[in-house]
């Protein structure tokens, strides 16, 4: 499973989170659910494995420590701006995650499946 460094701001691009996920799009809809204001992927970098990335996430964390909001969120200065859109980036595939979600989802059907047959 790829890993990602992500970097979501709000509409208004004055504060970012930059964060690890596994599925960054899924991390998107889950803090969008407890904010009230839209919320983007600025950019997601595809990273070789958590560790990396975790590593990645920390040493921008201390970057940008001056800018520092709380948790994982910063304010969106020139400054991050101008890494955000230099940095190496890729698009995180929609299809990829999709990919992701129905294998998931033909396991749970599999043991569903299973369970209905055994017990009927």
């Amino acid at each position: 499973m790829m890993t990602y460094l992500y970097f979501i701001s709000n509409k208004r691009q004055s504060v970012v989170k930059i964060g690890v996920a596994n599925k960054p799009l899924s991390r998107l809809r889950t803090f969008q659910t407890a904010n009230h204001e839209e919320l983007t992927i600025l950019r997601v970098i595809k990273v070789a494995n958590r560790e990396t990335a975790f590593q990645l996430e920390s040493a921008l964390h201390e970057k940008f420590k001056k800018y520092h909001i709380r948790g994982e969120w910063f304010k969106l200065t020139r400054t991050v701006v101008h890494f955000i859109q230099t940095y190496q980036a890729t698009k995180v595939s929609v299809l990829e995650e999709f990919i992701e979600y129905l294998s998931t989802i033909a396991l749970t059907l599999i043991i569903a499946l299973v369970l209905i047959l055994i017990f009927n």
